[in-house]
């Protein structure tokens, strides 16, 4: 008797981690100099793609374009 079979391994998030873009400050109604970028990996530090991520401002005013999307192939959204 033989067979085959598929498996699939989803990742699950383990770890959120700010790549770049944070502590800066900025003028009224322009943008910031660099992107806010934060990387999602599994458990075993490998990047997790399409994983939802939302950025919000908490205090202070202003606003974050794009506020929402799905990291990427490196596991990362800016």
């Amino acid at each position: 008797m033989s067979g085959s079979a598929t498996i699939t391994v989803d990742q699950a998030p383990a770890a959120v981690g700010k790549v770049s873009g944070d502590a800066q400050t900025g003028v009224v109604g322009a943008a910031l100099g660099n992107p806010v970028t934060v990387r999602i990996e599994d458990s075993g530090g490998n990047p997790v793609a399409g994983e939802a991520v939302t950025f919000s401002v908490t205090s202070g005013g202003g606003m974050v374009d794009p506020a929402s999307g799905s990291t990427g192939s490196d596991g990362s959204f800016s």
